[in-house]
């Protein structure tokens, strides 16, 4: 599935003009598919804290094109690409949640019940769950073809074990597919 998603480039004409003073502060970080393959093959190779925390934030602003929040986001990053986009979009969703059980240390087997009293590391790892699952929900409220919600809620499905320790989440999760059921469903 190489094109999970349709990325609009946009134009750059008349967009130097628009930034603010807060802007020139912080300066805009462009991802780049060398960048993105890199903090992936990090991840997965050497369960680098670092990089998972820089994916999730291209994830975050991947999920979050378009909404016109982005003056908002602290991390500043610019995706410079269609296929950025999609890099970003599909390894997140494909791989995080087995690499949040592995650097967790949980069964990635054990689906049904994620004890966070009983781990050791889930505060360290809280924030970036909830990033992850926050970020998602958001995505998932904004698409609209059948086929990106079938795969996004297949995906997030993987990850509901966390939601045990997230109740807000687990509300929100639970509407998601409440509303697009429906859609899914019946088609016609």
């Amino acid at each position: 599935m190489n094109n999970f998603l349709f990325y609009q480039e946009e134009e750059s004409s008349g967009k130097a003009d628009m930034s603010s003073e807060k802007d020139q502060e912080a300066p805009v970080s462009c991802l780049t598919t060398s960048l993105i393959e890199s903090w992936c093959t990090l991840v997965k190779e050497k369960n680098h804290v670092g990089a998972l925390c820089n994916l999730l934030k291209a994830y975050r602003t991947a999920c979050h094109y378009g909404d016109g929040e982005e003056d908002e986001f602290a991390n500043k990053y610019n995706i410079s690409s269609s296929h950025v986009f999609n890099k970003v979009m599909f390894f997140t969703l494909s791989e995080v949640d087995g690499i949040f059980r592995k650097m967790l240390g949980i069964d990635t087997k054990e689906t049904s019940h994620f004890d966070a009293e009983k781990c050791a590391r889930w505060k360290k790892f809280e924030p970036l769950v909830k990033s992850y699952l926050g970020n998602t929900l958001h995505i998932l409220t904004q698409m609209t073809d059948n086929q990106m919600i079938s795969f996004t809620l297949k995906r997030l499905k993987a990850s509901t074990s966390f939601m045990g320790a997230l109740p807000r989440f687990a509300r929100k999760y639970l509407k998601v597919p409440l509303i697009y059921y429906p859609m899914i469903c019946f088609p016609y």
